[in-house]
Order: C-alpha cells, then sequence, then structure tokens
C-alpha cells in the first residue's frame, strides 16, 4: 500500500480528538440499500474505515483498512467485490489521487462506492492545514476517476456538501 502524504498528521488526529473519524455511520441506510440490490456482491472493504461506523451499522461481514489507524493498516483479501470509501479521498492531496485509485484497483472490485466531500473540512491538522486536500465537484471526481481506473462512474447522489460516486466495470 502506498504511503500517503500526511498519515503521520491523520494518525495523531485520531489520538488526540475524540470522534474523529466517525463519519461512516451515517451512510449505513445507503450502503445497506446498495448492498441488498447487488446480489453479486460477497465480499466488502471499508477503506479509510476511521472508528469503524460504517461495518458496526450494516449486518454485513465487512473488512476494515486504515493506515492511520493503529491495527488496521493492512488488507485482509487481496480481491473484494465491493470496496466503500466514505469521508477519504478529499484527504489525499491532489498529486496522489492516482495512487490511492492505484491501491483500491489493485483490490480488483467489481464495483467501489465513494462518499466525497465537496467542501473544506471543519477539522485542522495538528500543522495548521485543512483536513480536506483535494475539494471538488462531483464532475471533477467523476472525469479523475473514470480517465485513471477506466471504470465507468456514475453520480449517484451531488448533495450541497458531500457525493456518492459508483464505478464499476463496464
Amino acid at each position: 500500500m502506498t504511503k500517503y502524504k500526511d498519515i503521520d498528521l491523520y494518525k495523531q488526529m485520531y489520538l488526540q480528538k475524540r470522534g474523529y473519524g466517525a463519519s461512516g455511520g451515517i451512510y449505513c441506510k445507503f450502503f445497506d440499500k446498495f448492498i441488498k440490490s447487488h446480489t453479486d456482491i460477497k465480499t466488502i472493504l471499508d477503506f479509510g474505515c476511521g472508528e469503524g461506523e460504517l461495518a458496526k451499522g450494516l449486518s454485513f461481514d465487512i473488512d476494515e483498512y486504515d493506515p492511520a489507524i493503529e491495527g488496521q493498516e493492512t488488507i485482509s483479501k487481496q480481491q473484494y467485490d465491493l470496496v466503500i470509501t466514505t469521508d477519504v479521498l478529499e484527504h489525499i492531496h491532489t498529486d496522489q489521487i492516482g495512487l490511492l485509485l492505484d491501491d483500491i484497483i489493485d483490490l480488483k472490485p467489481k464495483y467501489f462506492v465513494n462518499a466525497i466531500s465537496t467542501v473544506k473540512a471543519i477539522n485542522i491538522l495538528p500543522d495548521g492545514t485543512n483536513a480536506h486536500k483535494t475539494i471538488e465537484n462531483a464532475a471533477w471526481w467523476k472525469n479523475t476517476i473514470e480517465n485513471h481506473t477506466g471504470y465507468k462512474t456514475r453520480i449517484l447522489i451531488e448533495a450541497k456538501n458531500t457525493s456518492i460516486l459508483c464505478s464499476y466495470k463496464d
């Protein structure tokens, strides 16, 4: 796996700020419906799981990975039917988005679904910078993902602060 820029700062945030990395739970209803409607999904990875709220809130067996959380730094399988990111991509510097997408594609998912914040973060990292490093709209993310991965990508939800995109092999 790639060592992403600022990973040590995110490790500090998890240790110092209670509740940091706990947003995954707000997406449980969406992912419950998504997974149930795609019966070919058997293996699931929450990539950038934070405190694991998504896995806690769903009744599916979900593996968790987060390079900034002790004990979650390794991925247990080499392939997943579904890779999920919730509030992850925007934390990656623009020049490393392709590296993160490569890490996801290396897992050979049938689908990967990204819930992406499209605004600045409330949280400031210990170095004084905003926790969101790439702030772009849904169309930018769609084009970036499609151009880099070759996966078709649909914008499923485009709200004021967050977009959800689903990428899949055609």
